[in-house]
């Protein structure tokens, strides 16, 4: 019985799989889904034919990337709110920063590079520049 017992906490200990997929778990369903995705990659390492971890990395990084494109989308319209200093509450837009479509741009192209998808990669560039247009005027 001891046995049993002490063999299930190793199973479960730093550094198994099984470890890093109750982490995983914990940021899926947090909404952290690239974290999730990443655990489930390290459990992966560390047990190539463990199912679960390889539906949760699919499913994980599906949604990081969904969530990462409605970011991105977001960013893209050109304006960003911004809370204005004055006290009467009112809200100031401005057109976004050369800084946010390179940060979108990044996240569309490492989601593209994972991809493998060239036309993926392409459409980023074309979104940065366009961005980049947006936020000059």
């Amino acid at each position: 019985m001891v046995l049993a017992i002490g063999g299930g906490a190793a199973a479960q200990g730093i550094g198994t799989a099984e470890y890093e997929l109750k982490y995983a778990r914990e940021y899926y369903s947090s909404g952290e889904y690239d974290l999730a995705a990443m655990r489930a990659r390290q459990a992966l390492g560390l047990d190539p034919e463990n199912e679960e971890a390889k539906a949760l990395v699919i499913d994980a990084e599906a949604k990081a990337q969904a969530k990462a494109r409605a970011r991105a989308a977001a960013q893209a319209t050109g304006t960003t709110r911004r809370s204005s200093a004055a006290s009467n509450g009112s809200r100031a837009t401005r057109p976004a920063s050369s800084d946010s479509c390179q940060a979108a741009f990044a996240i569309c192209w490492t989601a593209a590079n994972r991809a493998g998808d060239y036309a993926r990669q392409n459409a980023c560039f074309t979104q940065r520049n366009q961005c980049q247009a947006r936020s000059r005027h």
